[in-house]
């Protein structure tokens, strides 16, 4: 149950040192997730050394745009990321408001 001994979602959209991922000799590669869920209770520096899941969130219409192989390899290098820094697995959801519409997992 979340917020009760086990586990917590926490907003880290805003937060560009948690699993921020920049590529600054092309410029190619840019940004971080959004939402982490790791265990409850834990300061926001440890949120990476814990994570379960990770969300990147985009809306309906960007991806209907841009097509969702166009997020792909961002949602692959978070989720090389997030098992980089983590403790334990870490799985990795993008999604619209809506849906998930991919996961992926080590």
């Amino acid at each position: 149950i979340f917020g009760r001994g086990n586990y917590q979602m926490y907003d880290v959209h805003n937060n560009h040192t948690i699993l921020n991922i920049k590529d600054d000799k092309t410029g190619s590669l840019s940004g971080g997730t959004d939402l982490i869920i790791a265990p409850f209770g834990i300061t926001s520096v440890c949120v990476t050394l814990n994570s379960c899941v990770a969300f990147e969130f985009k809306t309906k219409e960007t991806v209907d745009e841009q097509g969702l192989e166009s997020f792909l390899s961002q949602a692959t290098m978070e989720l090389i990321a997030s098992n980089y820094h983590s403790h334990q697995m870490t799985l990795m959801d993008l999604c619209t408001n809506s849906c998930v519409l991919l996961t992926l997992t080590r």
